[in-house]
């Protein structure tokens, strides 16, 4: 784990940021007159969920301990995270293990890209591979198809592998850590052994493991590289890096669970096809796929085990695809200040607003398999009906309610109580109001249960984290969401590898990234554009491979600044809705607190005295303003698209 992260687990905000200011509890928060400036009332909060702080005054800026520290202690990013590992009791490493940890993964890529060339010549033209080369014609796989995804062959040899790459110049540990070699009692051998080999790459085109499929029936049926620095196969999908194009041109992706089930389709034209690898589908994958397209097709395989995992995959996706803020009509409550018979009085009055709700950013489908075919096998037999299915997919929750409709007998009162247990979570789910209650009024319908019962049943806890969706709008917290760093590592690599984009760099403000150490990167990069990052703090050297890890397809000039504007646009949009949840977190702490029941038809002038009651109004005032004005940026954000001329 790199020291950063290691840090912020460790530390806790409230704790490094009560060892500078005096907090006071704030419902489930703390606040403080600001350190940075001067106040008489506090508008400075730590919020401890989101392991974060901001000045609602003067300030209006914010952060984690990173930047807290920094700007109290008024030093670098470098000073304050050896103070902060000081304070978190974790050890440093130095400056060159930094740089070996760097170097080491691009040695381990070159490792598994020469094992990849080595293998697939053994297919190609080594005696050894030619059980190999039969079974890869019976699955009916075509030369040029085998050629384009290197597959390969793994021989029986005990250290043929090892021999090629140490005479290549790597060394057994090298190749042991980048899980090509195993140790044992008699020191190091191949850990792949007569199989064909699928070289698995990264979302750039690097080999960083393999699959590996029996030939003899030896158990498993398929074995794939260990978890390594590079190798994470949760965080993987075959054939992604061949696909991604394809999947932008048809605003789609479907995934398949085998190897071979992706290869088959690529080579019938079916290029926007990836696969998770035989495993259930992880948040991680998902998150990868909603950078190019916002439709996913699930399409694994029709057995027992194949609707199992989708499933599974069903309960992640939909929360790795995110949310995004919509506006619906809506009616609340609202704390108003008005001059009754010239006295100043504030009341409640009910205000016709627009909400602002969570929308599923993308839309989960699934694709049922006729019989008990796989895809493989469909799309070699009838390529034509595969397309007619993947169009004909249904949307997630559909899937769901056939699948439990076939299972359950609904003709029983135990038989309605399952269906409600399965079918109640994926409804509450549902983030938009109308959708929700068709659903609900489905389910109703099929269990011949009046939909007032069927609420009131929901469980209190799952109802709870529904409102928490829908009140604040994908709350992705800083350093925490696996989508947005993604994003912000993209538009960092948009702008770091095109000089042309320097004009338009202050597009892209330091608030909108939600990390420290990509706030870092940017000012380095402004500093000194081009070469600035040559002189970065080494510790922001994992993140800046990361970043650069992040190849952009080779684009036009006109669609990089495109990419780019788009990219600055989402990141806005992101800064925004944090500030709103932040800004909902003051008022919910005023409501726990019975703060601003009080002041409900109280006169203000008759209790000017109570220089709390004052205090409170005056912070009710100024919440509303900041929210009117939130909501009205958010919409403005959604209304607008950047255009290229933007960056121009």
């Amino acid at each position: 784990m790199p020291p950063i992260d290691d840090i912020k687990q460790r530390l806790d905000i409230v704790s490094v940021v009560s060892g500078y200011v005096a907090l006071g509890k704030a419902g489930r928060n703390f606040k403080a007159n600001c350190p940075f400036h001067q106040e008489k009332t506090p508008s400075f909060y730590v919020f401890p969920d989101r392991q974060s702080w901001r000045c609602f005054g003067a300030c209006a800026t914010g952060g984690d301990i990173f930047t807290f520290v920094m700007r109290r202690e008024q030093i670098e990013f470098g000073p304050a995270l050896r103070l902060l590992a000081g304070k978190a009791g974790v050890e440093l490493p130095e400056y060159d293990r930094v740089q070996e940890e760097v170097t080491a993964d691009a040695r381990y890529k070159e490792a598994n890209e020469a094992a990849a060339r080595y293998y697939h010549n053994l297919l190609i033209n080594g005696a050894d591979g030619a059980q190999a080369r039969e079974y890869v014609a019976e699955r009916g796989i075509w030369p040029e198809t085998l050629r384009a995804f290197q597959l390969g062959y793994s021989p029986q040899r005990r250290e043929a592998l090892k021999q090629y790459l140490v005479g290549q110049g790597f060394t057994e540990e090298e190749l042991v850590a980048a899980g090509l070699l195993m140790e044992g009692e008699r020191g190091t051998y191949d850990r792949f052994h007569h199989r064909l080999m699928f070289p698995i790459s990264d979302i750039a085109g690097h080999v960083v493991g393999f699959g590996a499929r029996t030939l003899d029936g030896a158990p498993p049926k398929y074995l794939n590289s260990p978890q390594t620095s590079l190798f994470d196969k949760s965080g993987l999908l075959y054939a992604l890096d061949r696909s991604k194009e394809a999947i932008r041109q048809a605003r789609k992706a479907v995934i398949v669970e085998g190897y071979m089930d992706a290869l088959t389709a690529h080579q019938h034209g079916f290029a926007n096809v990836v696969a998770s690898m035989g495993t259930a589908l992880t948040e991680k994958q998902v998150g990868l796929l909603s950078r190019f397209t916002s439709e996913v097709v699930l399409a694994l395989d029709a057995d027992a085990a194949g609707e199992a995992a989708t499933m599974r995959g069903l309960e992640v996706a939909p929360e790795a695809m995110g949310q995004e803020a919509t506006a619906v009509p809506d009616w609340e409550w609202q704390w108003q200040r008005k001059n009754v018979n010239g006295r100043q009085v504030v009341t409640r009055a009910l205000v016709g607003v627009p909400r602002i709700i969570g929308k599923q950013k993308g839309e989960i489908k699934v694709l049922r398999l006729p019989g008990a075919k796989d895809p493989d096998a469909l799309i070699r037999d009838h390529p034509e009906e595969w397309q007619a299915l993947v169009d004909g997919s249904v949307p997630m929750l559909d899937f769901v309610f056939q699948s439990v409709q076939d299972k359950v007998d609904l003709t029983s009162p135990k038989g309605k109580a399952q269906a409600v247990e399965a079918l109640s979570p994926f409804i509450q789910d549902v983030a938009n109001p109308v959708e929700q209650a068709h659903y609900l009024q489905r389910l109703a319908n099929l269990v011949s249960v009046d939909e007032r019962t069927l609420r009131d049943a929901f469980p209190r806890r799952a109802a709870a984290k529904g409102r928490s969706k829908a009140g604040t709008v994908a709350q992705a917290e800083p350093g925490v969401s696996f989508a947005v760093d993604v994003v912000e590592d993209y538009c960092l690599a948009l702008l770091f590898n095109n000089d042309f984009l320097a004009p338009a760099a202050d597009l892209l403000k330091a608030e909108y990234l939600s990390s420290t150490d990509g706030r870092e990167l940017l000012a380095a990069w402004t500093r000194n554009p081009g070469s600035g990052l040559d002189h970065v703090d080494e510790w922001l050297l994992p993140r800046l491979e990361a970043v650069r890890s992040q190849t952009p397809p080779v684009m036009a000039e006109t669609l990089i600044r495109a990419a780019f504007a788009q990219c600055v646009h989402r990141l806005e949009q992101q800064h925004v809705r944090r500030l709103k949840a932040m800004h909902r977190a003051r008022l919910d702490e005023m409501e726990e607190d019975g703060r601003l029941l009080p002041m409900i038809g109280q006169d203000v002038a008759s209790t000017a005295s109570d220089a709390g009651a004052a205090s409170d109004a005056d912070d009710l005032r100024s919440f509303e303003s900041q929210e009117l004005q939130l909501n009205n940026q958010l919409l403005a954000l959604m209304k607008r698209r950047p255009e290229p001329s933007v960056t121009e």
